[in-house]
């Protein structure tokens, strides 16, 4: 009795023909069984609208669905995060970017 839709998948996945589906679970009885809309669960994955790419902005997208493990707390005092640097190249824009 539930529906999911195609979230997204790796590289490395879609090669094992494996990919990640998603219900969302919405109970108006229980706030704690709200997970996020199939909307939200795309914003979740960030901002991807600049990046014309397809590849590119697959492989982006892809990055909220590998299998790393955590291995070392940063403090949050200890992150700088910069902005992303661009360049002009015979009137052509380059950006580069972490993502």
């Amino acid at each position: 009795n539930r529906q999911y839709k195609y979230l997204h998948h790796t590289k490395s996945q879609l090669r094992g023909r494996q990919f990640w589906f998603y219900h969302h679970h919405h109970d108006d009885t229980d706030p704690r069984k709200i997970n996020l809309s199939f909307p939200e669960a795309y914003k979740w994955m960030g901002d991807f609208d600049k990046e014309k790419n397809p590849a590119k902005y697959a492989a982006c997208m892809a990055l909220c669905f590998t299998s790393t493990t955590a291995t070392v707390q940063v403090p949050e005092d200890k992150v700088l995060i910069g902005a992303d640097i661009e360049i002009n190249v015979n009137g052509r824009t380059l950006l580069f970017t972490d993502g």
